[in-house]
């Protein structure tokens, strides 16, 4: 899973875990199946998925936080 924030950073969780903490790029390897997405940045709302990842390929998820999302 590749993980793009595309204006700031963010902290990305997936399925409750940290992955990394102010990235605004991230890879991961994960097992087939859906996976909860979580990215966090304190100037913003957190933005809340689900990816669902297949086997052998590559899937993508992508976030702009935009002004107006304050955090909560």
């Amino acid at each position: 899973l590749v993980i793009k924030v595309l204006n700031t950073y963010a902290e990305i969780w997936i399925d409750n875990v940290r992955v990394a903490q102010q990235a605004a790029n991230h890879e991961v390897d994960l097992s087939p199946g859906l996976h909860k997405v979580e990215l966090r940045n304190p100037a913003f709302a957190t933005y809340r998925t689900e990816v669902l990842v297949d086997a052998g390929r590559t899937s993508i998820c992508e976030h702009l936080f935009r002004k107006g999302e304050d955090a909560r």
